[in-house]
C-alpha cells in the first residue's frame, strides 16, 4: 500500500515529525530521518499555501501576508514538540498567523510614526566603502566554503539569505541596508535581519545540526561575541 507525507493528516505529519531526533549532539540523526524530515515540512507548507482559507492566511492583508505565514510556519516548526493535539493544525496556525499579523501591524504602525520624525541617513558611500575595507569579514570567513547547508537555506529562503549576507557579508550598515531594502527606518531592518537569523537558526536544527555547530555557526550571525 502507497503511503507518505502526501497521504497523511495534517495530525498524522505533525506526529512523525515528533517522533523524529530533533537533537543530533545527544541522538544519533541519519540521513534518512533528515530527509523525511524535510520531506515532512514541505508537504505541511505546501498545504499551508494551497489553501490559504482553511489556514488564515487569506484574512491577513496582503502587504503582512507573506511575513505573518512565514512567521508562523516557523513557530508552528518550533513548536512540534509541545503540540497535543488539543485543535487541528489548521486551526492553531490560523491562530499564530493572526497573532504575528498584528505583531507586525503594530510594528509597522510605531515605524510610520517614526518615520514622522526623520529617517536617518545612510553613510556616505566612499566612507562606507573605507570602513568595510578595513573591518569588513570575507564571505569565505562567514560562510566558510558556502557550504551545502547555506545553499539550500539561500534557496529555501532567499529574502532571509540576501539579509543575512548584506549584514554580515558585505558588512552593510543598518542605515545602508535601509536604504538599499527601502525599508522605513533602522529599527525596521534591525527586526528584519533578526527574523532572518531565527529562521537560519531553525533551518540549522531541522537539517539535522547539533546544536553545538548551530550555535557556532550562528556566533558569525551576530548572536554572541563575533569570533
Amino acid at each position: 500500500m502507497t503511503s507518505g507525507p502526501s497521504y497523511y493528516s495534517d495530525e498524522e505529519i505533525i506526529k512523525h515529525l515528533q517522533a523524529l531526533p530533533r537533537d543530533s549532539a545527544t541522538l544519533s540523526v541519519s540521513p534518512d530521518e533528515v530527509r523525511e524530515a524535510r520531506s515532512l515540512a514541505a508537504e505541511l507548507a505546501e498545504r499551508i499555501y494551497a489553501d490559504p482559507a482553511t489556514w488564515g492566511i487569506a484574512t491577513i492583508p496582503e502587504r503582512f501576508r507573506d511575513d505573518a505565514a512565514t512567521d508562523a510556519f516557523a513557530a508552528l516548526l518550533a513548536e512540534v514538540p509541545n503540540f497535543k493535539g488539543r485543535q487541528s493544525v489548521p486551526e492553531w496556525f490560523s491562530q499564530a498567523v493572526e497573532i504575528r499579523f498584528r505583531r507586525l501591524w503594530i510594528m509597522s504602525e510605531q515605524l510610520v510614526a517614526e518615520q514622522r520624525d526623520g529617517v536617518p541617513k545612510p553613510l556616505p558611500p566612499q566612507k562606507a566603502r573605507s570602513r568595510r575595507a578595513a573591518d569588513g569579514p570575507t564571505a569565505e570567513s562567514v560562510i566558510p566554503g558556502r557550504n551545502a547547508l547555506w545553499r539550500q537555506f539561500e534557496n529555501d529562503f532567499p529574502r532571509d539569505a540576501s539579509t543575512l549576507c548584506l549584514r554580515y557579508v558585505d558588512n552593510r550598515s543598518p542605515e545602508e541596508m535601509a536604504v538599499l531594502l527601502d525599508a522605513s527606518s533602522v529599527r525596521a531592518v534591525g527586526q528584519r535581519v533578526a527574523r532572518a537569523r531565527d529562521r537560519f537558526r531553525m533551518f540549522c536544527e531541522q537539517s539535522g545540526l547539533d546544536r553545538h555547530d548551530t550555535a557556532d555557526l550562528m556566533l558569525r550571525f551576530g548572536e554572541g561575541p563575533r569570533s
